[in-house]
């Protein structure tokens, strides 16, 4: 009897064994923590004082203008001090000298009778955690579109207004933090609504987006001859709503979503991840693609030389992407 109690015993421990799934490893990815409040589409994010600032957005179907910190050294998360102006998502933030930008986006009003009648906010404030939130000037252009990229080179922050609802399309303006004010630019000479920008060695590198369809035409911007240089067309899938930064000499793209432009098309989910080279202007393809739960309108910051990423697409993890580990 004991003996065919410890066959079945055995028996069922090795079914249970196969019926539990490995954990998988990944070679590049570090998965940290969850947004202690859920799923966030379209927040804004930057890295103060060694902390990742998440915040705005739109929190499981309630659009916000709270911030919540994350400390990557205690994996903690505290709230941080709300910006004083009306719910947004959609917005655009940049940092220079210690100090967050944040502005622009947009929310939806008149819910109650079942329509959204669209607000669209043209101001910008600075935030640092001393002086808290301090309102700039309003960027003089009409904006009527939540199609924006925006990018940082020295002491300005740049934005690209996109979109058909705007009475001029893919105008550059550039925020001089030293003297705060707006300077319009450069025309962005692309054929689609850029959804990617990041900036490397003084220079901003545009492009993908919108278009008839999904796009895959990359720009280069010099800001001293405020000119604009078109550059091979990116090496993936033409996409958008994927999410770029630069990080040293490297631009990195994750994720986004293709579509052929019409009716029948349907969306194709990207987790696929690119480099880009500055020096060399080549793409390269990282062998593995991000292992999260969403891929579109993804967030990342770097913190103390680690870059933190993840959410978008309705999920709430983050990751940490292993950057340095790639030859």
């Amino acid at each position: 009897m004991k003996r065919i109690t410890s066959f079945i015993l055995l028996v069922t421990a090795l079914y249970s064994c196969q019926d539990e799934e490995a954990e998988p490893t990944y070679e590049y990815w570090n998965q940290l923590t969850t947004h202690p409040e859920g799923w966030f589409w379209n927040p804004v994010t930057f890295s103060l004082n060694s902390k990742l600032y998440i915040g705005t957005g739109n929190n499981q179907g309630h659009v916000q203008n709270t911030f919540l910190t994350y400390d990557l050294s205690s994996n903690s998360w505290e709230e941080a001090e709300r910006m004083p102006t009306g719910v947004r998502d959609k917005a655009i933030a940049f940092v220079i000298d210690d100090k967050a930008y944040v502005g622009l986006g947009s929310t939806c009003t008149n819910t109650e009778s079942g329509t959204c009648e669209f607000l669209y906010y043209r101001d910008l404030w600075s935030f640092d955690e001393i002086n808290g939130w301090i309102q700039m000037d309003s960027i003089p252009e009409m904006i009527g579109t939540d199609l924006k990229a925006s990018f940082t080179i020295n002491k300005s922050g740049y934005v690209i207004v996109s979109g058909e609802r705007v009475e001029r399309r893919n105008v550059l303006w550039e925020f001089d933090s030293e003297r705060h004010i707006w300077i319009e630019k450069g025309i962005y000479p692309g054929n689609c609504y850029p959804n990617i920008a990041f900036s490397i060695n003084g220079k901003a590198y545009v492009g993908l987006g919108w278009g008839s369809g999904a796009c895959n035409e990359f720009w280069e911007y010099n800001p001293l001859a405020d000119q604009w240089e078109q550059l091979a067309n990116f090496n993936g899938k033409p996409r958008l709503e994927s999410f770029a930064i630069s990080i040293n000499e490297y631009g990195y793209v994750f994720g986004g979503r293709f579509h052929g432009g019409t009716i029948f098309d349907d969306d194709e989910h990207l987790f696929d991840v690119w480099r880009f080279d500055a020096n060399s202007k080549i793409w390269m393809q990282i062998e593995e693609d991000y292992p999260g739960e969403g891929n579109l309108n993804l967030i990342g910051e770097l913190v103390d030389g680690k870059l933190i990423f993840g959410m978008g697409d309705y999920s709430d993890d983050l990751w940490e992407f292993k950057y340095n580990s790639i030859e």
